[in-house]
Protein backbone atom coordinates (compact mmCIF):
# COMPACT_ATOMS: atom_id res chain seq x y z
CA UNK A 1 0.00 0.00 0.00
CA UNK A 2 1.39 3.22 -0.97
CA UNK A 3 2.14 5.37 2.41
CA UNK A 4 1.57 9.47 1.87
CA UNK A 5 1.82 12.34 4.57
CA UNK A 6 -0.61 15.04 4.32
CA UNK A 7 -0.11 18.14 5.49
CA UNK A 8 -4.01 19.44 5.86
CA UNK A 9 -7.02 20.73 8.31
CA UNK A 10 -9.17 18.64 8.09
CA UNK A 11 -12.06 20.54 10.01
CA UNK A 12 -14.80 21.47 7.64
CA UNK A 13 -15.54 24.92 8.26
CA UNK A 14 -14.77 25.93 4.68
CA UNK A 15 -14.98 23.95 1.25
CA UNK A 16 -11.51 23.38 0.58
CA UNK A 17 -11.13 21.69 4.36
CA UNK A 18 -14.09 19.92 3.82
CA UNK A 19 -12.62 18.09 0.48
CA UNK A 20 -9.43 17.39 2.42
CA UNK A 21 -11.36 15.72 5.00
CA UNK A 22 -13.18 13.98 2.40
CA UNK A 23 -10.36 13.03 0.45
CA UNK A 24 -8.44 11.97 3.25
CA UNK A 25 -11.50 9.34 4.53
CA UNK A 26 -11.56 7.77 0.98
CA UNK A 27 -7.82 7.15 0.25
CA UNK A 28 -7.70 3.91 2.55
CA UNK A 29 -10.01 2.63 0.16
CA UNK A 30 -8.08 3.42 -2.63
CA UNK A 31 -4.90 1.80 -1.95
CA UNK A 32 -3.27 4.93 0.34
CA UNK A 33 -2.62 4.93 3.58
CA UNK A 34 -2.26 8.83 4.81
CA UNK A 35 -0.86 10.13 7.47
CA UNK A 36 -2.16 13.56 8.76
CA UNK A 37 0.03 16.19 9.93
CA UNK A 38 -1.63 19.63 10.52
CA UNK A 39 -0.96 22.80 9.92
CA UNK A 40 -0.89 25.49 12.99
CA UNK A 41 -4.59 25.55 14.01
CA UNK A 42 -6.77 28.19 15.80
CA UNK A 43 -7.58 26.80 19.22
CA UNK A 44 -11.52 27.28 18.58
CA UNK A 45 -11.19 25.10 14.97
CA UNK A 46 -9.65 22.36 16.89
CA UNK A 47 -12.21 19.69 17.08
CA UNK A 48 -11.84 16.41 18.43
CA UNK A 49 -14.98 14.61 17.14
CA UNK A 50 -13.30 14.92 13.50
CA UNK A 51 -10.38 13.96 14.40
CA UNK A 52 -11.88 10.65 15.75
CA UNK A 53 -13.72 10.45 12.93
CA UNK A 54 -10.87 10.55 9.90
CA UNK A 55 -8.97 7.82 13.01
CA UNK A 56 -11.63 5.74 12.67
CA UNK A 57 -11.63 5.48 8.80
CA UNK A 58 -7.89 4.67 8.53
CA UNK A 59 -6.19 7.91 9.06
CA UNK A 60 -3.09 8.34 11.39
CA UNK A 61 -2.40 11.69 12.46
CA UNK A 62 0.99 12.04 13.71
CA UNK A 63 0.95 15.47 14.74
CA UNK A 64 -0.15 18.64 14.59
CA UNK A 65 2.46 21.82 14.53
CA UNK A 66 0.15 23.60 17.06
CA UNK A 67 -2.05 26.79 17.95
CA UNK A 68 -2.16 29.90 16.32
CA UNK A 69 -1.78 32.78 18.85
CA UNK A 70 -4.67 33.54 20.28
CA UNK A 71 -3.63 37.20 20.56
CA UNK A 72 -4.80 39.75 17.51
CA UNK A 73 -1.58 41.50 17.23
CA UNK A 74 1.08 38.35 18.20
CA UNK A 75 -1.24 36.36 15.16
CA UNK A 76 -0.40 39.13 12.82
CA UNK A 77 2.95 39.42 13.07
CA UNK A 78 3.74 35.74 13.53
CA UNK A 79 1.36 35.87 10.02
CA UNK A 80 3.95 38.64 8.28
CA UNK A 81 7.26 36.98 9.73
CA UNK A 82 6.43 33.32 8.87
CA UNK A 83 7.42 33.59 4.87
CA UNK A 84 10.73 35.56 6.26
CA UNK A 85 11.83 33.10 9.08
CA UNK A 86 9.49 29.58 8.61
CA UNK A 87 11.83 27.23 10.35
CA UNK A 88 12.24 29.98 13.46
CA UNK A 89 8.41 29.98 14.11
CA UNK A 90 7.06 26.71 12.69
CA UNK A 91 9.01 23.60 14.43
CA UNK A 92 8.88 20.48 12.35
CA UNK A 93 10.27 17.26 14.09
CA UNK A 94 11.19 14.76 11.91
CA UNK A 95 11.64 12.35 13.98
CA UNK A 96 7.70 12.20 14.60
CA UNK A 97 6.91 11.61 11.26
CA UNK A 98 6.93 8.47 9.29
CA UNK A 99 10.26 8.16 7.60
CA UNK A 100 8.79 5.27 4.91
CA UNK A 101 5.93 7.63 3.05
CA UNK A 102 6.03 7.49 -0.71
CA UNK A 103 5.30 10.86 -1.43
CA UNK A 104 4.09 14.20 1.47
CA UNK A 105 1.17 16.29 -0.03
CA UNK A 106 -0.47 19.87 1.17
CA UNK A 107 -4.20 19.85 0.61
CA UNK A 108 -4.30 23.93 1.33
CA UNK A 109 -2.82 26.82 -0.57
CA UNK A 110 -1.74 28.84 2.03
CA UNK A 111 1.69 29.37 2.87
CA UNK A 112 2.62 27.55 5.87
CA UNK A 113 1.28 24.57 4.49
CA UNK A 114 2.90 24.97 1.01
CA UNK A 115 6.54 25.94 3.41
CA UNK A 116 5.90 22.79 5.64
CA UNK A 117 5.11 20.50 2.80
CA UNK A 118 8.28 20.80 0.67
CA UNK A 119 10.65 21.39 4.10
CA UNK A 120 9.05 17.66 4.97
CA UNK A 121 9.95 16.43 1.51
CA UNK A 122 12.83 17.76 0.75
CA UNK A 123 14.71 16.88 4.03
CA UNK A 124 13.03 12.93 3.42
CA UNK A 125 14.50 12.90 -0.18
CA UNK A 126 10.23 12.49 -1.15
CA UNK A 127 8.54 13.91 -4.01
CA UNK A 128 6.48 16.80 -2.90
CA UNK A 129 2.51 17.69 -4.01
CA UNK A 130 0.62 20.73 -3.53
CA UNK A 131 -3.39 20.13 -4.00
CA UNK A 132 -4.22 23.90 -5.09
CA UNK A 133 -8.12 24.55 -3.83
CA UNK A 134 -7.75 28.53 -3.97
CA UNK A 135 -5.43 30.47 -6.36
CA UNK A 136 -2.22 31.27 -3.79
CA UNK A 137 -1.25 34.20 -5.89
CA UNK A 138 -3.00 35.72 -9.05
CA UNK A 139 -1.58 36.61 -12.69
CA UNK A 140 -4.02 39.58 -13.49
CA UNK A 141 -3.93 42.45 -12.11
CA UNK A 142 -7.11 43.54 -12.23
CA UNK A 143 -8.05 40.51 -10.38
CA UNK A 144 -5.08 41.82 -7.39
CA UNK A 145 -6.76 45.23 -7.71
CA UNK A 146 -10.52 43.56 -7.59
CA UNK A 147 -9.36 42.24 -4.15
CA UNK A 148 -7.77 44.80 -2.52
CA UNK A 149 -10.94 46.83 -3.13
CA UNK A 150 -12.85 44.33 -1.69
CA UNK A 151 -10.53 44.65 1.56
CA UNK A 152 -11.30 48.39 1.40
CA UNK A 153 -14.95 47.80 1.36
CA UNK A 154 -14.82 45.49 4.05
CA UNK A 155 -12.81 48.04 6.33
CA UNK A 156 -14.37 51.12 5.13
CA UNK A 157 -17.75 49.32 6.15
CA UNK A 158 -16.91 47.77 9.04
CA UNK A 159 -14.46 50.40 11.11
CA UNK A 160 -15.05 53.75 8.86
CA UNK A 161 -13.28 55.14 6.05
CA UNK A 162 -10.79 57.33 8.88
CA UNK A 163 -10.89 54.92 11.73
CA UNK A 164 -6.61 54.21 12.18
CA UNK A 165 -7.39 50.83 13.05
CA UNK A 166 -9.06 50.08 9.97
CA UNK A 167 -6.83 51.66 7.65
CA UNK A 168 -3.99 49.88 9.55
CA UNK A 169 -5.43 46.43 9.56
CA UNK A 170 -6.48 47.24 5.51
CA UNK A 171 -2.51 48.18 4.77
CA UNK A 172 -1.68 44.98 7.03
CA UNK A 173 -3.68 42.71 4.84
CA UNK A 174 -1.99 44.21 1.51
CA UNK A 175 1.21 43.95 2.74
CA UNK A 176 0.83 40.34 3.75
CA UNK A 177 -1.12 38.86 1.04
CA UNK A 178 1.77 40.42 -1.37
CA UNK A 179 4.26 38.47 0.79
CA UNK A 180 2.36 35.74 0.99
CA UNK A 181 1.76 35.42 -2.91
CA UNK A 182 5.29 36.09 -3.73
CA UNK A 183 6.85 33.42 -1.18
CA UNK A 184 4.23 30.65 -2.51
CA UNK A 185 4.97 31.39 -5.95
CA UNK A 186 8.96 30.97 -5.14
CA UNK A 187 8.16 27.48 -3.44
CA UNK A 188 6.01 25.65 -5.99
CA UNK A 189 8.46 25.99 -8.30
CA UNK A 190 10.28 23.73 -6.00
CA UNK A 191 7.26 20.69 -6.20
CA UNK A 192 7.38 17.94 -7.96
CA UNK A 193 3.98 18.20 -8.94
CA UNK A 194 0.69 20.67 -8.57
CA UNK A 195 -2.69 19.82 -8.78
CA UNK A 196 -5.17 22.34 -9.37
CA UNK A 197 -8.85 21.46 -8.05
CA UNK A 198 -10.43 23.30 -11.15
CA UNK A 199 -9.67 24.85 -14.48
CA UNK A 200 -9.92 28.22 -12.93
CA UNK A 201 -6.85 27.33 -10.60
CA UNK A 202 -4.51 27.73 -13.86
CA UNK A 203 -6.60 30.71 -15.21
CA UNK A 204 -6.15 32.74 -11.91
CA UNK A 205 -2.58 31.41 -11.32
CA UNK A 206 -1.09 31.78 -14.78
CA UNK A 207 0.14 28.27 -13.89
CA UNK A 208 -0.16 26.46 -17.68
CA UNK A 209 -0.76 22.64 -17.61
CA UNK A 210 2.57 20.68 -18.21
CA UNK A 211 4.76 17.52 -16.98
CA UNK A 212 4.03 18.74 -13.48
CA UNK A 213 1.07 21.22 -13.43
CA UNK A 214 -2.68 19.47 -13.82
CA UNK A 215 -6.14 20.94 -13.39
CA UNK A 216 -8.89 18.92 -12.85
CA UNK A 217 -12.34 19.75 -14.66
CA UNK A 218 -13.07 20.28 -11.83
CA UNK A 219 -12.19 18.16 -8.78
CA UNK A 220 -15.11 18.95 -6.72
CA UNK A 221 -18.98 17.56 -6.50
CA UNK A 222 -20.95 16.18 -3.84
CA UNK A 223 -20.50 12.99 -2.63
CA UNK A 224 -23.44 10.20 -2.76
CA UNK A 225 -24.20 11.10 0.56
CA UNK A 226 -24.56 15.12 -0.41
CA UNK A 227 -27.03 14.00 -3.14
CA UNK A 228 -28.97 12.37 -0.94
CA UNK A 229 -29.75 14.32 1.71
CA UNK A 230 -30.28 17.47 -0.76
CA UNK A 231 -32.66 14.72 -2.37
CA UNK A 232 -34.30 14.34 1.27
CA UNK A 233 -34.58 18.38 1.65
CA UNK A 234 -36.05 19.04 -1.70
CA UNK A 235 -39.08 16.29 -1.41
CA UNK A 236 -39.73 17.75 2.51
CA UNK A 237 -39.64 21.23 2.07
CA UNK A 238 -41.31 22.89 -0.90
CA UNK A 239 -42.55 26.37 0.35
CA UNK A 240 -40.28 29.30 -0.39
CA UNK A 241 -40.07 31.53 2.65
CA UNK A 242 -38.95 35.07 2.80
CA UNK A 243 -35.51 35.72 2.88
CA UNK A 244 -32.39 35.36 1.52
CA UNK A 245 -29.21 33.62 2.15
CA UNK A 246 -25.47 34.79 1.92
CA UNK A 247 -23.89 31.91 0.22
CA UNK A 248 -20.13 32.29 1.11
CA UNK A 249 -18.36 32.45 4.54
CA UNK A 250 -18.78 35.45 6.28
CA UNK A 251 -15.25 36.80 5.46
CA UNK A 252 -13.77 39.33 3.42
CA UNK A 253 -12.88 37.25 0.12
CA UNK A 254 -16.42 36.36 0.38
CA UNK A 255 -17.92 39.72 0.09
CA UNK A 256 -19.63 39.41 3.09
CA UNK A 257 -19.70 43.62 3.16
CA UNK A 258 -20.57 44.05 -0.13
CA UNK A 259 -23.71 41.04 0.53
CA UNK A 260 -24.59 43.44 3.39
CA UNK A 261 -24.28 46.59 1.29
CA UNK A 262 -26.25 44.94 -1.68
CA UNK A 263 -29.52 43.88 1.28
CA UNK A 264 -29.73 47.08 2.73
CA UNK A 265 -30.58 47.82 -0.63
CA UNK A 266 -33.28 45.28 -1.31
CA UNK A 267 -35.29 45.36 1.88
CA UNK A 268 -36.00 48.85 0.66
CA UNK A 269 -37.79 47.20 -1.79
CA UNK A 270 -38.56 44.13 0.02
CA UNK A 271 -38.88 45.50 3.72
CA UNK A 272 -40.15 42.14 5.59
CA UNK A 273 -37.19 40.35 3.78
CA UNK A 274 -34.38 38.53 6.30
CA UNK A 275 -30.82 37.91 5.37
CA UNK A 276 -29.56 34.26 7.02
CA UNK A 277 -26.19 34.08 7.20
CA UNK A 278 -24.11 30.91 8.52
CA UNK A 279 -20.74 29.60 8.94
CA UNK A 280 -17.82 29.30 11.78
CA UNK A 281 -17.24 33.05 12.48
CA UNK A 282 -14.80 34.31 15.69
CA UNK A 283 -17.49 36.02 17.70
CA UNK A 284 -15.78 39.36 17.43
CA UNK A 285 -16.40 39.37 13.62
CA UNK A 286 -19.87 38.94 13.81
CA UNK A 287 -20.35 42.17 17.06
CA UNK A 288 -18.75 43.89 13.93
CA UNK A 289 -21.01 42.48 11.26
CA UNK A 290 -24.01 43.62 13.75
CA UNK A 291 -22.90 46.71 14.30
CA UNK A 292 -22.41 47.76 10.68
CA UNK A 293 -26.02 46.26 9.84
CA UNK A 294 -27.36 48.62 13.06
CA UNK A 295 -25.28 51.93 10.84
CA UNK A 296 -27.91 50.32 7.71
CA UNK A 297 -30.59 49.46 10.13
CA UNK A 298 -31.01 46.52 8.95
CA UNK A 299 -29.53 44.16 12.32
CA UNK A 300 -33.36 43.24 12.99
CA UNK A 301 -33.48 41.14 9.59
CA UNK A 302 -30.11 39.67 10.00
CA UNK A 303 -29.82 36.25 11.28
CA UNK A 304 -26.51 34.44 11.95
CA UNK A 305 -27.21 30.68 12.41
CA UNK A 306 -23.23 29.77 12.76
CA UNK A 307 -21.51 26.56 11.91
CA UNK A 308 -24.98 23.93 11.44
CA UNK A 309 -25.33 20.41 10.12
CA UNK A 310 -25.02 20.33 6.73
CA UNK A 311 -28.83 18.65 6.18
CA UNK A 312 -30.14 21.88 7.89
CA UNK A 313 -27.73 24.18 6.09
CA UNK A 314 -29.53 22.68 2.81
CA UNK A 315 -32.93 23.04 4.09
CA UNK A 316 -32.45 26.62 4.57
CA UNK A 317 -31.06 27.68 1.02
CA UNK A 318 -34.06 25.46 -0.19
CA UNK A 319 -36.75 27.59 1.53
CA UNK A 320 -34.72 30.61 0.77
CA UNK A 321 -35.70 32.92 -2.52
CA UNK A 322 -32.31 33.89 -3.50
CA UNK A 323 -28.41 33.26 -2.59
CA UNK A 324 -26.57 36.20 -2.78
CA UNK A 325 -22.79 34.60 -3.77
CA UNK A 326 -20.66 38.11 -3.57
CA UNK A 327 -17.32 35.77 -3.54
CA UNK A 328 -13.91 37.44 -4.55
CA UNK A 329 -12.01 33.67 -4.37
CA UNK A 330 -12.67 30.67 -5.43
CA UNK A 331 -11.92 27.34 -7.13
CA UNK A 332 -15.23 25.35 -7.34
CA UNK A 333 -17.76 26.97 -5.47
CA UNK A 334 -20.03 24.46 -3.43
CA UNK A 335 -22.34 26.87 -2.52
CA UNK A 336 -23.83 27.67 -5.80
CA UNK A 337 -23.98 23.84 -6.80
CA UNK A 338 -25.95 23.18 -3.98
CA UNK A 339 -28.19 26.03 -4.58
CA UNK A 340 -28.98 25.26 -7.98
CA UNK A 341 -29.71 21.31 -6.87
CA UNK A 342 -32.13 22.75 -3.89
CA UNK A 343 -33.88 25.04 -6.70
CA UNK A 344 -33.01 28.50 -5.52
CA UNK A 345 -31.49 30.90 -7.92
CA UNK A 346 -27.97 32.71 -7.55
CA UNK A 347 -26.67 36.11 -7.88
CA UNK A 348 -22.63 36.12 -8.34
CA UNK A 349 -20.16 37.81 -9.20
CA UNK A 350 -17.96 37.21 -12.42
CA UNK A 351 -14.80 35.50 -11.41
CA UNK A 352 -13.46 33.18 -13.47
CA UNK A 353 -14.44 29.98 -10.91
CA UNK A 354 -18.34 31.11 -12.26
CA UNK A 355 -17.83 31.82 -15.36
CA UNK A 356 -16.23 28.64 -16.36
CA UNK A 357 -18.73 26.60 -14.57
CA UNK A 358 -21.79 28.27 -14.02
CA UNK A 359 -22.46 30.92 -17.11
CA UNK A 360 -25.21 30.06 -19.14
CA UNK A 361 -27.27 28.12 -16.31
CA UNK A 362 -30.96 28.94 -15.57
CA UNK A 363 -31.18 30.68 -12.61
CA UNK A 364 -27.34 31.77 -12.28
CA UNK A 365 -27.30 35.85 -12.61
CA UNK A 366 -23.68 36.68 -12.78
CA UNK A 367 -23.03 40.45 -12.80
CA UNK A 368 -19.29 42.15 -12.85
CA UNK A 369 -17.18 42.20 -9.59
CA UNK A 370 -17.86 44.80 -6.96
CA UNK A 371 -20.79 46.34 -8.79
CA UNK A 372 -23.16 45.96 -5.87
CA UNK A 373 -25.84 47.79 -7.25
CA UNK A 374 -26.30 45.26 -10.58
CA UNK A 375 -26.30 42.73 -8.17
CA UNK A 376 -29.22 44.24 -6.52
CA UNK A 377 -31.10 44.69 -9.69
CA UNK A 378 -30.66 40.87 -10.60
CA UNK A 379 -31.89 40.35 -7.22
CA UNK A 380 -34.69 42.72 -7.13
CA UNK A 381 -36.06 40.93 -10.69
CA UNK A 382 -35.69 37.12 -8.72
CA UNK A 383 -37.48 38.68 -5.84
CA UNK A 384 -40.34 40.02 -7.85
CA UNK A 385 -40.79 36.88 -9.94
CA UNK A 386 -43.37 34.46 -9.51
CA UNK A 387 -41.54 32.06 -10.91
CA UNK A 388 -37.86 31.17 -11.69
CA UNK A 389 -35.89 28.21 -13.55
CA UNK A 390 -33.34 26.98 -12.44
CA UNK A 391 -31.32 24.43 -13.94
CA UNK A 392 -29.34 21.73 -12.32
CA UNK A 393 -25.61 21.76 -12.84
CA UNK A 394 -24.12 19.27 -14.45
CA UNK A 395 -21.61 17.50 -11.73
CA UNK A 396 -18.63 14.56 -11.65
CA UNK A 397 -19.18 11.70 -9.87
CA UNK A 398 -17.29 11.70 -6.56
CA UNK A 399 -15.68 8.29 -7.50
CA UNK A 400 -14.88 9.50 -10.61
CA UNK A 401 -12.60 12.32 -9.42
CA UNK A 402 -11.10 10.26 -6.23
CA UNK A 403 -9.80 8.09 -8.68
CA UNK A 404 -8.59 10.95 -11.21
CA UNK A 405 -6.60 12.16 -7.76
CA UNK A 406 -5.43 8.90 -6.89
CA UNK A 407 -3.89 8.14 -9.83
CA UNK A 408 -2.30 11.23 -9.76
CA UNK A 409 -0.57 10.57 -6.62
CA UNK A 410 0.56 7.04 -7.55
CA UNK A 411 1.78 8.46 -10.84
CA UNK A 412 3.86 11.10 -8.97
CA UNK A 413 4.62 8.66 -5.90
CA UNK A 414 6.12 5.93 -8.26
CA UNK A 415 9.05 8.18 -9.33
CA UNK A 416 10.47 8.84 -5.84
Amino acid sequence: MLKLLAVANPFPWSGGNYRAMKSLINYPSFGIKPYLLLPSVDYESYDVNFISTLVAKGVDVVGCLGYNPKGVITARIRALLHPLIPKVLTHVNLKDLPSDVNAVLSFHEFWEALWVTQFVASKMGKPSIAVLQLPPFYASKNRLRALRQAIKIYYNSLYGSNNIKGVVTRTYLNALNMLHSRRSAGILKKYSFIIGISKAICVETGLNPSSRVYCMDPGVTLDDEDLKLINEVRDRFREKKNYVVFGGRPAVDKGIAEGLLAFKKITERFNSCKLYITGKVRSRVVNRLLKFAKRLSIEDKIVFAGFIPRKERFRIVREAKLVLYPSHVDGFPYAIAESLLLNTPVVAYDIPAIDIYYRGLEGVKIVKELDVNAMVDEAINILSSNKVEVEKPKLRLWNEIIEEEINLIKHVASKS
